[in-house]
Order: C-alpha cells, then sequence, then structure tokens
C-alpha cells in the first residue's frame, strides 16, 4: 500500500494506514463507519466497491464515501431498496507538509451527457491528483435495457476546474461523480 500511494506522493510521509470495509445494507441509504482519529486534511480514501450484490436498480448500488469528520468515513447511495453494497478499502493519514490542500469535489453528469465541468478551489496543476471517490444516481431511472455509465474520465481542466468525461452514458438518469482533489506540497 505505501508503495501504491507513494507514486503519488513522492515516496514518503506515511503517518497510518486504516483499512475498513463495510456495507449499506437493503432498506437505508448511509452507513457511518466509525475509524481511529485522523487528520482529515491530510488523508485520502482509496476504495472500491463490491457490485456482485447489485440486483434492483443503478441508484441502490451505487456509493460515495467521504470523511464526514476526524473519526467518520460515511457510505452513500441514493435509493435504499436494493441489495446490500460493500465498500472496502484504505484511508492513507499522511504527515505534515505532504498534502497541501484536499477538497472533496462532485460533478454533475445528466442523462445522456457526455461531459460536465465543476469549479473548485484553485489548485497547482503541475502538484495535484484526483481520486474517484464513487457515484450516486441523483435523478431519473434506471432501465435493464440501459447501459451502465462507462469509461468515465476525470481531468484537472485548470486551476479551478474538474471535468468529467463518460463515453457510454447513461441515457434517463443523472449520476454525480465524487471526487478527492489532493494538491502535494
Amino acid at each position: 500500500m505505501q508503495g501504491y500511494v507513494g507514486n503519488f506522493v513522492g515516496g514518503g510521509g506515511i503517518k497510518s494506514i486504516q483499512t475498513f470495509s463495510d456495507t449499506v445494507t437493503t432498506g437505508n441509504s448511509t452507513k457511518d463507519i466509525t475509524i481511529t482519529s485522523v487528520d482529515t486534511t491530510s488523508s485520502i480514501i482509496i476504495a472500491t466497491q463490491d457490485l456482485r450484490n447489485a440486483v434492483v436498480t443503478y441508484s441502490d448500488y451505487v456509493c460515495s464515501w467521504q470523511l464526514t469528520s476526524s473519526t467518520n468515513l460515511r457510505l452513500t447511495r441514493n435509493g435504499t431498496s436494493g441489495s446490500s453494497d460493500t465498500v472496502s478499502g484504505f484511508i492513507v493519514e499522511f504527515e505534515d507538509n505532504v498534502i497541501l490542500s484536499n477538497q472533496y469535489a462532485t460533478v454533475a453528469l445528466a442523462a445522456s451527457a457526455t461531459s460536465a465541468t465543476q469549479t473548485i478551489s484553485s489548485v497547482g496543476t503541475g502538484d495535484t491528483f484526483i481520486i474517484p471517490s464513487g457515484a450516486i444516481q441523483t435523478a431519473g431511472s434506471y432501465g435493464s435495457a440501459q447501459p451502465f455509465p462507462s469509461m468515465v474520465e476525470v481531468t484537472l481542466n485548470s486551476a479551478t476546474q474538474i471535468g468529467v468525461t463518460c463515453t457510454n452514458p447513461q441515457t434517463s438518469l443523472d449520476v454525480s461523480y465524487a471526487y478527492q482533489v489532493i494538491e502535494k506540497v
């Protein structure tokens, strides 16, 4: 894990790494996970979602994840009627003077749209990387004959804007893609 994250930040300065794996259960739209205290401005989340149980609707099994406090990681999805959704990953906390800024941003992609942008606080374009933090359906309904949005790419368009491009957009629902925008010192 340290080697993977080290590629992003130059190989040093990791203070702690916590693993997590938890589930948003049927009937719930959020799951709060208690974690050991971290500095949220110096921490990143690297996670994946297990979609093997996804059988109902797109809104019920697409999750996002975010640190809501120094001791809480929240998993969120739009729907509640779907099967349970499991998200697993790592919370990596860095030493002081490794991360200059850490922003959580969402980019809304309307049904059938192939691109969208979101304004962020200004960052250095040469020292910034973006980590996906999941997605949430925000409007519309998923039809079984429709493709999942795929090939979603996020880019830092400028010091104050990120952009999302989707080569195979969902045609009947709006999706918000969540990201961590990390600027290195």
